[in-house]
């Protein structure tokens, strides 16, 4: 039997959430890409306050590269946080990314505690070895301001993917009982509302690592147009990947995507 979902709805995700969590909330029936909303919202209004974007589906999501991330209706979270930075060079990319996946892992765990979620460098979240979570940070300036925008898409009871994704992305929970967006989506806001006043301080990569399924394995990492094989072997203090190399050399990449993984 498939699992049920609820329609994403304000109300309910406000109801959910504690008062000290001043995020300003936008739902929506349907959007291009939160991320793109995120981006329009923060050039016609400048604003100075976190604001949280999210849609019952999206006709043009995407993650990194540009690549379409599939948004169904009814089944999956399709949310983006608009972020104003005070001083961007302040901003630590690596320390924000790992916390915001550490955040969404704690928030899916109160609605699956029994489910086992792993993280693939630098922010990508899986179960059972399939993708159900990916994240993304981008930075951008507006009215002469510097903004960070980041686009959170889940696969909660997502099923039936495209055949060019299928056998890669999977859903949480794809079978039996209920299951409450509305929850999920608070939940979320609130894991990263902890997280964010602290993440350049690394308190939360000792669960990364605990979490990182890339440990040992041998991996390919694009950087740009160029590529490194070798061995993962755990996350560095500032949130960067450490591989050492098949030439025996121990390196520590800040950027780049893991393109092959053979566990």
């Amino acid at each position: 039997m498939p699992a049920i979902n609820n329609p994403i709805v304000l109300a309910k995700i406000q109801s959910f959430l504690a008062p000290t969590v001043a995020v300003h909330l936008h739902t929506y029936a349907e959007v291009g890409s939160t991320n793109v909303e995120a981006k329009t919202f923060a050039r016609t209004s400048q604003t100075n306050e976190i604001q949280a974007f999210i849609a019952e589906q999206q006709s043009a999501g995407y993650g990194r590269s540009g690549r379409k991330f599939y948004s169904p209706e009814g089944t999956g979270i399709y949310m983006s946080l608009l972020l104003p930075m005070a001083r961007i060079a302040d901003f630590n990319v690596g320390l924000f990314t790992t916390g915001a996946a550490v955040s969404v892992v704690d928030a899916l765990q109160v609605s699956f505690p029994k489910t086992v979620f792993q993280l693939k460098w630098v922010n990508d979240i899986y179960v059972n070895r399939q993708k159900c979570c990916g994240i993304l940070a981008e930075h951008f300036m507006a009215a002469g301001r510097d903004y960070v925008v980041l686009g959170i898409g889940i696969n909660v009871t997502t099923a039936n993917f495209p055949a060019d994704i299928a056998r890669k992305a999977g859903g949480i929970q794809t079978e039996g009982g209920a299951v409450d967006r509305n929850r999920i989506v608070a939940d979320v806001l609130s894991a990263f509302w902890r997280m964010y006043p602290t993440y350049q301080n690394g308190g939360h990569l000792a669960k990364y690592r605990d979490l990182f399924m890339l440990k040992d394995c041998t991996v390919r990492l694009t950087v740009g147009n160029d590529s490194v094989v070798g061995t993962a072997l755990t996350v560095a203090d500032d949130g960067g990947l450490v591989i050492e190399t098949t030439d025996g050399t121990i390196r520590t990449f800040r950027s780049g995507e893991v393109t092959k993984v053979n566990f």
